[in-house]
């Protein structure tokens, strides 16, 4: 399996990097991905990294997003059917459904 790159820091936009603790007290390493701007991290009880990556790649955004396609398809067709000429929101729905890998 490969493991997928890791998505900027979702709080500065800075690179993520991936690490390995190891610990005096607890002969299990722990995985670990941190922001090497600002220091955010994310450990997990995951069993690979690329379970790990996905967790640091996931955004609330895209998940609110994808629950909301059904309803933005719905808002594109309104628009198109009704006529309406290419406004900024129906560019922004556009954006919204080819940001997340859909199609209109």
């Amino acid at each position: 399996m490969n493991t997928p790159a890791l998505r900027t820091c979702p709080c500065c936009g800075g690179p993520a990097e991936h690490s390995v603790l190891l610990r005096q007290a607890d002969p299990a390493a722990v995985e670990q991905i941190k922001c090497a701007w600002c220091g955010l991290s994310l450990q997990a009880d995951v069993s690979t990294h690329a379970e790990l990556a996905d967790l640091w790649n996931t955004r609330v955004t895209d998940t609110l997003l994808r629950d909301a396609i059904p309803s933005l398809r719905m808002l594109t067709s309104l628009f198109r059917e009704q006529g309406l000429p290419a406004s900024t929101e129906t560019g922004l729905l556009q954006r919204i459904l080819d940001h997340l890998g859909e199609a209109p």
